[in-house]
This record gives structure tokens, sequence and C-alpha cells, in this order.
């Protein structure tokens, strides 16, 4: 059984409470193209609408529960971690339940009995991205309870030295497990010791490490020392000399993600014939120190990586002589080359000016776009209902074009439009400009074209100087 073979007036009402519960147009429409493609999976965004109750016996939520075999729940934003996240399932089992993902999720050591029923003993998959819990708490709970457990992707606020030596009790009792990604945004704890008995466990076949900086001593360590361990990466991010990081891709043979801490593009040509070789899913390009940066050089051994589903690009200091930032064509000559290309990010440099309708042919499958310092061309926007690019849940875009033959008073109702005929859709939208006065007059013309209500502030910002702060449409 699945979801999608429920009755209809059951999903009609789901989606009704949560238009009651104000969940952001977005969210349903994400939920109605989940149900479409997988039927059994069920994803929501707070606050959880307690769609249960909708039906009229437990029995039938019983059933309706029975049927879910694929959930991922997102919680409050960072901004609001005072309360336990809720997972709306009280009173019910989940019996079929195979994969779970957190996001935003704050979990706390006293979590209520029935706030753990997604730990069943069929789930194959876990993960916890962003989420507020110490480690040593999820752990115990997945050891005892999840003897099936395969998959488990853990990003934390509370990692710890101690919560790693947890991490590894966890997996040696996990007779199952195949694949390990850790992650967190500080890794201060995260000792060689602790990182070879990761490498050297005999079951695991993938291990993937995000957001932790391979410098140039640890990276000879590891090849010293592990050397015949390190196939297992499928992430490293690595800030070396070219010779260190070119032993580490040879050593990584299996690597899907990469990212790059380097200097100059200059170096690129030397490490393309081994990128090239991987297949890299998502790569990642810093730019550190005395940066001597060309956007054109770095587009033209990009473009050799036609796999690429995510792309962030950071550069240095854009103000030294040696920098040379990108322009709109090249930009689309980027994307139009790199068919797969989901996600898309690249610094605050300059970057010139393109129309979205440009940017949608060049790359029509985008749920990424973020180019703080693109000015963006709207004309062609003012009148579409309809979003040109169907999958973007991410729009973070530079100024609005200043037309020659329109004054502010009518760029700004064209910004207001276009938030009014596509915000809801996007997840996050954030609209960056250099005088607080343009966010000031699309903020009050959003107001007059009566836009509704936003569930979530936080998602819609229009930036300005000289007062940056968020405005909230609510």
């Amino acid at each position: 059984m699945s979801i999608k073979l429920l009755a209809t007036e059951t999903i009609r009402q789901i989606l009704g409470y949560f238009e009651d519960d104000h969940v952001s147009l977005f969210r349903i429409m994400h939920v109605n193209r989940v149900w479409r493609a997988e039927g059994a999976r069920l994803f929501w965004r707070r606050p959880y609408p307690p769609a249960i109750a909708l039906l009229n016996s437990p029995a039938e939520r019983q059933h309706w529960a029975n049927g879910i075999e694929v959930l991922e729940l997102s919680g409050p934003s960072r901004r609001d971690l005072t309360e336990p996240s809720r997972s709306g399932f009280e009173g019910l089992d989940l019996p079929r339940l195979k994969k779970v993902s957190f996001r935003n999720f704050n979990m706390f050591e006293s979590c209520d009995p029935d706030e753990l029923k997604v730990l069943q003993p069929s789930l194959i998959s876990y993960s916890v991205e962003k989420g507020t819990s110490p480690p040593r708490d999820i752990l115990q709970l997945l050891g005892m309870r999840c003897p099936n457990i395969q998959l488990v992707k853990l990003w934390l606020d509370g990692w710890s030295k101690n919560g790693l030596q947890h991490l590894l009790t966890f997996i040696n009792g996990c007779t199952k497990l195949q694949s390990l990604e850790l992650g967190s945004e500080d890794w201060n704890y995260m000792t060689f010791d602790i990182f070879r008995d990761l490498l050297t466990l005999p079951r695991l076949t993938e291990l993937r490490v995000s957001t932790v900086w391979i410098e140039t001593d640890f990276a000879q360590d590891l090849l010293q020392q592990l050397s015949e361990h390190l196939w297992k990466l499928k992430h490293i991010d690595i800030r070396s000399d070219l010779q260190t990081i070119s032993r580490m891709l040879s050593a990584t043979p299996h690597l899907e993600t990469l990212g790059l801490g380097i200097w100059s593009t200059d170096i690129i040509p030397t490490l393309l014939p081994q990128i090239v070789s991987f297949n890299l899913v998502s790569l990642q390009v810093r730019f550190t120190g005395m940066v001597d940066f060309n956007f054109s050089d770095l587009s033209s051994w990009i473009q050799h990586l036609p796999t690429l589903v995510q792309l962030r690009i950071a550069h240095g200091n854009i103000f030294l002589p040696g920098f040379s930032p990108a322009r709109g064509n090249e930009v689309l000559s980027l994307i139009e080359a790199l068919p797969r290309l989901e996600h898309f990010e690249y610094g605050n440099a300059p970057a010139g000016s393109m129309s979205l309708h440009a940017i949608a042919r060049a790359c029509p499958n985008l749920v990424t776009w973020s180019m703080l310092r693109l000015r963006l061309d709207m004309r062609d926007l003012t009148y579409i209902q309809l979003p040109l690019l169907p999958k973007l849940l991410t729009l973070r875009i530079g100024s609005f074009q200043d037309f020659d033959d329109l004054n502010i008073e009518c760029e700004a109702q064209r910004a207001a439009r276009l938030l009014r005929y596509h915000a809801n859709h996007f997840e996050f939208l954030h609209v960056w400009r250099f005088d607080h006065e343009f966010s000031r007059m699309v903020f009050s013309e959003v107001q007059r074209l009566d836009v509704g209500r936003y569930d979530n502030p936080d998602r819609i910002e229009l930036m300005g100087t000289p007062h940056p702060q968020p405005l909230s449409f609510c």
C-alpha cells in the first residue's frame, strides 16, 4: 500500500489542512510532485498539521500510517531553536517505514515516546540535516531500535570528541551499515585517530565527510598511513599544494563530490585530467589568499564536467588586480554545457546582467540559483504568472536592472509583481540591492498588491543598505 492509493477525499482533506495551517504553497506543490513520483513518500513542513485527526477512527488513522515508507520532515528555521520539533505521529505506528529524513529538527534528550515512532526495525536509511541533538542520543536510539540500518547521514551542530567516539561504538554494532555521511559546520574534534578508525572499518564501503578542510599536513598523514583505505571516500574537501592535491585525487578514485581550495585558476589544467575521470556530481571551488581568479579560464575547464549537478564558486578578494569576474554571456555558456546542473552558486562579485528567460533556456532544471551581484532583467516577467523554472526553490539574485526608460518606481512595481507571482513557489527568495530605498518601495508595493500571508518570513528577504535586515511579509 502507498499513500497514492488512499482515497482522494483523504488527500484532499490533508492538502486543505495544509492551507489552513498556513503552510506555504511551495510545500503543497512539492507534496503533489512527490506523491506523483513516489506514492509512498510523504514530505511536510512545520507546523505539522494533524491531518490524521481528520480521519474518523483510530483504525483509519493507523491504516493511513501503514502506507508510509519514506518520510521527510522539515522543522522550524534555525533562528527558532527554543522548542522541540514534533513529527505529528503521536499514537501511531509506522511499520513499513524504510527511510526517514529530518531537517532543522530540534531533538531533545527527553523525547516523547511517540516522537520516536520513526525508529522502526524496518528502517534502512536515517538522515538528520542541520539538527541540534547531541549525536550520542541519536546513535544510542538507532543502535537499539534499527538493526537493519544501512545508510546514516548526520549533519549536526552538537558534535564533540565524545560524540564521535559514540559513533564508532554505534558503527561496530551495526552489522549491515554500508554508507556513512558526517557533516558539521565546526569539526574542531575531528582528530586524525577518529578519522583513521572510520576509514579502517571493514564493512564500510562508502564514507562522506562534509565541510572538513583537509590541510596539507593532514592529507600527507592520510596518504602515508591510510592510503589503502582512501578509496572509500566519496567526498573530500582539500586545501593544499598542487602535489598533495594531485596525490589525494589519485588515492580516491570513486569521488562524487569534490571541494578544492586553491589560489589560482592557473593550477587547474594540471588537475583537469584527474578531475574529469571522476564523473563528479558536485564541485566546490574556493579561491583563497592572494587570488588570481579568471572566470573565463575557470569556465573553460568546468565545461569538461557534464555530469555536474551542483556547482559552487567562492572567490577571494575581488579588488585585487588579478581578479576577472564573470560576465552574463560567460555564465550562460557555462550552464549550457552542464545539462544536469540543478544548483549554481557564485559568490558576490559583479557578474554582468542577463534575463531569467535566458537562464531558463540554458538550464531548465535549476533548483538553486545564487548570484548576489547579477543584474537580472525583469522586464519580461511583468505579466508572467507561472514560474519559468518550475523546479526552482531557492533564488538569490542581485539588483534589478536600472532601465534608461524606467524610473525607480516602475522598477519597484516590477519587483513586487515578481514576488506576487513567484515568491510562494520559492523555499527562499533573496533580493539584494545597494540602496535601502528600493527595498522599502518594493515592500510597500507588495503590500499594495495584497500578496497575502507568508508562513516563513525569513524565507523572503529584500536586502539593502544601510539597513540590511530582512523585511518580513507577514
